[in-house]
């Protein structure tokens, strides 16, 4: 069967059909067409790993907040979190990103050499920084068409994280919640990314090829970031989108150090550490 003619309930995830479930308080439900089993667990399974579920299946305080924030639940939680590690208001660029499927073009040349100057190497492997870089750059022209003529930039796709950004900060506010920004927002988010792709965690085994921690799936980087990549390969990856056609590659990256999957993902880790024990 093509994947076209697979019913939409068996191919995505199921996160917020459940948190919608559980915040109806519902005994049970009946599935117009029942889910697929493993789509069923790897959601609940999800759910829990970033402390939306409790360990009885029920709505954490953050699932709750989820629910009024009304937008996807990994996106409530890395907004949580960032409100938490005060970087809320950069974090609004990043989901502007994420959902927006941008096509951002980070290699360009007054990228390459205007960012290896003004950052340290470790912030040079986050391919989302250097994205909302360029959105930033776009902002401080006020939003000049002729800027992103200029410099290659996709303008529908500019104007789409502005537009989500808005649509986000009205969300907030009718929350009552603050944005923030720290001094040090740059390392507060990529730990607030960190917190909720944990599971995406990759370390590099040769060249531009990477595996995945927990599934052991090999990636490469997406060769528009080549150039940017090259002579800084960090070991350990962490991607949040994956692109498969001839091969499997890895988007909107970030470089992470070990202690932030250990801390974040205590979970899952300790769990693989455990059952490896037990052997």
């Amino acid at each position: 069967m093509k994947i076209s003619q697979i019913p939409e309930i068996k191919r995505l995830s199921l996160n917020e059909v459940i948190i919608t479930i559980k915040n109806l308080k519902l005994n049970s439900f009946q599935f117009f067409e029942n889910p697929n089993l493993l789509n069923l667990q790897s959601s609940l399974y999800h759910l829990w790993l970033i402390d939306l579920l409790d360990s009885n299946g029920d709505l954490t305080k953050d699932g709750l907040f989820s629910i009024e924030l009304g937008m996807p639940s990994v996106f409530s939680k890395l907004i949580l979190n960032s409100i938490r590690m005060k970087c809320s208001d950069k974090c609004l660029t990043l989901i502007g990103i994420l959902s927006n499927y941008s096509t951002i073009n980070i290699t360009k040349s007054f990228l390459l050499k205007e960012f290896l100057h003004e950052k340290n190497q470790f912030i040079l492997r986050a391919e989302l920084l250097i994205k909302m870089e360029v959105f930033y750059r776009w902002k401080f022209s006020n939003f000049s068409v002729s800027w992103a003529i200029k410099n290659g930039q996709d303008l529908k796709s500019l104007m789409n994280i502005r537009k989500i950004r808005k649509h986000l900060k009205y969300q907030l506010l009718k929350c009552n919640l603050k944005l923030n920004t720290s001094m040090f927002y740059t390392t507060n988010l990529l730990k607030s990314i960190t917190s909720i792709y944990f599971m995406n965690t990759s370390i590099l085994v040769k060249d531009n090829i990477y595996m995945t921690l927990i599934s052991g799936i090999r990636g490469y980087l997406d060769s528009s970031k080549q150039s940017i990549q090259k002579g800084c390969k960090p070991k350990l990856l962490l991607f949040c989108e994956l692109l498969i056609n001839d091969r499997i590659r890895f988007l909107n990256t970030i470089g992470i150090k070990i202690h932030w999957i250990l801390k974040y993902g205590n979970k899952v880790f300790r769990t693989k550490l455990n059952n490896q024990n037990n052997l």
